[in-house]
This record gives structure tokens, C-alpha cells and sequence, in this order.
């Protein structure tokens, strides 16, 4: 017996997760890719951020919740908005499910773009990935998108102008009539009352307000709240 645990220190666990990546930014204090059982995963400040697909092609997690939405919602969309575009999970997505003419990616960190062309080969044809301010993006009319997914945090922080009616409507200005809005809420006892402020928000500008409780992933508790532009 004793033999196995002098040997269980100095013989690696080939299930354990591989650091590919540690590093930070001017963004984020703490940046790391990790790869476990083929699944890599992207965490900003203890928060996962992005997964990369498994062999099958799927993800678990709020991202599958939003193609669920997508499928329900939408018959053939062709152009996408993502605002805070990180590793890229839901392009992936999004390119396995539909024929997608353009996706448009908003990511204000440099180094997240850099590490999901490096580590979570982001490289669809299709994709049109703009490192800025997503708030300010879409202040003018850039586009009539079929569908729009907003995914505004800085590890677990959400932008606080995601909060605000201004950005609600500058969402309907650019989404088409019939088109789908999409937003990404942690939902815990501290950012219950924003989430629900944002639920009202959503009713007020598009005229409708729905919401689902995302497929769990880990300890995570996510809502995906949505309208469809009247």
C-alpha cells in the first residue's frame, strides 16, 4: 500500500487538467486556458468564459441554451451580432447549426481575441471580429441582424451600461423586424434586482420580455433572457 502512494506523487494523473495558458491583460487580472478530457475552457478571473466543442460537436453549459433559443425562434438566420465575443464558442456554434452568411464578433480585449485564434482556432470565414467597446458599437445603425447575443462581463462583472435603456434601444436599432435578442445574466441573490430590472427593460423597449434558465455547467447559475423585435 505504501508502495502506491510514493508512486501516486511522482506519477501524473493523465485525466488531470493541462494548463496551455496563464497570463493577464490590461482587462483581466488573471487569464488562463485549460484543456480537460479534450474540452478546453477559458476562465477570466476564476469565470469560465468560452469552451471549445467537444468530438461530437457539442457543448454543455448556457451556450447550448442559446442555440435552443436560436432553433425555436428563428428559422434561417443569416447575419449575427455577439457582443463579447471571447474564445468563440457560439460562432462555432452558430456555423454547425445554420448557414450563416456573416457574424459580426465584438470583443474589447486584445488579448482574449489572440488567445481564441491561438487556442480555440477562431478562424471561420465568416467572422468579422472588431476589438472595441461593444456599448459604443452599436450606438449607430451598423447592420439589420437576424439575432443578437449579449454577453457583457469582465469575469463576473457585468458592464453597467448594459443596464441602461439606452443600450436596449440601440440593440433594437440594429436588429431586424422579427429579429432576436439575447442576453447572458448570472443570476444569484446579489444581481437578482438588475436581472429583473433588465427582464423590464427588454418589455419595455421590444414589447415582450421572455426568459429560461440556462442548462447548468459546473457551479454556474446563468438565465438567458429574450425578445423578438416586433
Amino acid at each position: 500500500m505504501w508502495v502506491k502512494k510514493l508512486l501516486s506523487r511522482f506519477v501524473k494523473n493523465p485525466f488531470a487538467p493541462k494548463i496551455l495558458f496563464e497570463g493577464e491583460s490590461d482587462f483581466s487580472r488573471e487569464i488562463r486556458v485549460i484543456d480537460s478530457g479534450g474540452v478546453r475552457k477559458l476562465l477570466v478571473d476564476s469565470y469560465v468564459q468560452s469552451v471549445s466543442l467537444n468530438s461530437s460537436g457539442k457543448v454543455t453549459g448556457y451556450w447550448n441554451t442559446v442555440m435552443e433559443i436560436v432553433q425555436e425562434q428563428l428559422k434561417n438566420p443569416k447575419k449575427i451580432l455577439i457582443l463579447g465575443l471571447g474564445g468563440g464558442t457560439l460562432v462555432k456554434l452558430f456555423n454547425n447549426k445554420f448557414q450563416i452568411e456573416k457574424i459580426d464578433g465584438v470583443e474589447v480585449d486584445p488579448k482574449i481575441v489572440e488567445i481564441a485564434k491561438n487556442y480555440f482556432w477562431l478562424s471561420d470565414p465568416n467572422l468579422n471580429i472588431k476589438v472595441g467597446d461593444a456599448i459604443n458599437y452599436v450606438r449607430r445603425k451598423v447592420d439589420d441582424y437576424d439575432a443578437i447575443m449579449v454577453d457583457l462581463y469582465l469575469g463576473g462583472n457585468l458592464l453597467e451600461a448594459t443596464g441602461k435603456q439606452e443600450f436596449f434601444e440601440n440593440l433594437a436599432k440594429n436588429l431586424k423586424k422579427g429579429g432576436l435578442v439575447m442576453l447572458n445574466r448570472i443570476y444569484d441573490f446579489a444581481s437578482k434586482e438588475k436581472t429583473l430590472e433588465a427582464y423590464h427593460l427588454l418589455k419595455r423597449v421590444f414589447g415582450n420580455s421572455n426568459w429560461v434558465q440556462a442548462e447548468p455547467y459546473f457551479k454556474s447559475n446563468n438565465i438567458i433572457l429574450y425578445s423578438i423585435k416586433n
